[in-house]
């Protein structure tokens, strides 16, 4: 699904992994990778990329420094 760049059919398909095994950790890394990609293709009036959205940091704590590098790591954890 990943590589037809079926992002919602593989959101849904690693949800219903995870959800039917909680410890499968590549349910896990294939939801960080699906929502990263669908942050990815947001855009701010249209131009720039919304790292904040990438980084999965509502819109209403862009100003916590704190939380911004808590995703970050988090997303490197899950990524790398």
């Amino acid at each position: 699904l990943l590589t037809n760049r079926d992002l919602v059919g593989s959101k849904s398909f690693a949800t219903r992994a995870h959800e039917s095994d909680p410890t499968l950790l590549p349910a896990d890394q294939i939801l960080a990778i699906v929502d990263t990609l669908i942050a990815g293709d947001k855009r701010i009036n249209n131009q720039h990329l919304d790292y904040y959205s990438i980084l999965q940091i509502p819109s209403n704590q862009t100003h916590d420094s704190e939380l911004i590098a808590n995703q970050y790591r988090r997303l490197a954890l899950l990524l790398n």
